[in-house]
């Protein structure tokens, strides 16, 4: 299929494991770097992130954060983030 009569994708870039105060590095690079190129080749983009990062311009960044009284067990953080991003996903797909 030519590129040029492709539709445009939708993209989200979901990123749920907790990553505290850290909002730059190769992760984030990665992330960046996957939605820059959507972005050159037409294609819609947004991320969502348990936390704080910097989405290169015009990426949309939802942030659905985890509860900050759970910060220092992480690993209990992932039971009650999974079930309120199953509740906060939805309407971001849509």
């Amino acid at each position: 299929m030519n590129q040029s009569t492709q539709k445009p994708l939708r993209a989200l870039y979901h990123r749920t494991d907790f990553y505290g105060a850290n909002i730059e590095g190769g992760v984030f690079t990665l992330i960046n770097g996957f939605a820059g190129g959507a972005l050159t080749l037409g294609h819609h983009v947004a991320i969502a992130s348990s936390g704080v990062m910097k989405p290169i311009t015009g990426v949309p960044l939802y942030q659905l954060p985890y509860s900050s009284w759970l910060r220092n067990l992480p690993e209990v953080l992932h039971l009650p983030y999974n079930h309120q991003v199953v509740r906060a996903i939805e309407p971001i797909i849509q």
